[in-house]
């Protein structure tokens, strides 16, 4: 348990992908090994590993999503002021946003777009860790490939 902590704890750092593969491997090793063990608390320890990393995924895309919505405020703040949304994020600060929103996934500052329509799109890499230009998740499995994304369609 101490080990989904600590890589949940390393969300919005660069290793955090890395953290999250490194700590996958280290229960599927605990899973392997506890199979020689006989005792009542490693069958319960065996039930509980898979329902660790859901969670895991929830809490990073429930934070990308904030950091998203965030940032779709400040972009639309920025528009009522000025008549269109700006070129770049770093317009935003300090003004709108305090600092830099950054990609809980590799913290990096959150992908942006404006599009052609004076609508825009603002994304998180999610959880495969692979930029795919704003291109959102089609899957809803746990690992599956895509952006978090916030689309914003001119009105």
């Amino acid at each position: 348990m101490q080990e989904a902590i600590d890589v949940q704890n390393a969300a919005g750092t660069p290793g955090f992908l890395k953290r999250k593969a490194d700590g996958h491997a280290r229960m599927q090793a605990l899973v392997g090994s506890a199979t020689l063990w006989t005792t009542p608390s490693t069958y319960l320890e065996l039930m509980a590993v898979p329902a660790i990393e859901k969670p895991m995924t929830a809490v990073a895309r429930a934070e990308a999503f904030v950091a998203l919505a965030r940032t779709a405020c400040a972009l639309e703040r920025h528009r009522l002021a000025h008549g269109s949304y700006p070129e770049a994020v770093a317009a935003l600060v300090p003004q709108y946003l305090p600092a830099m929103p950054r990609d809980v996934i590799d913290g990096q500052p959150l992908r942006y777009r404006r599009l052609a329509d004076d609508g825009f799109k603002v994304w998180s890499i999610g959880i495969d860790g692979r930029d795919n230009d704003g291109t959102p998740v089609k899957s809803s499995k746990q690992d599956a490939s895509g952006d978090w994304v916030w689309l914003q369609l001119a009105k």
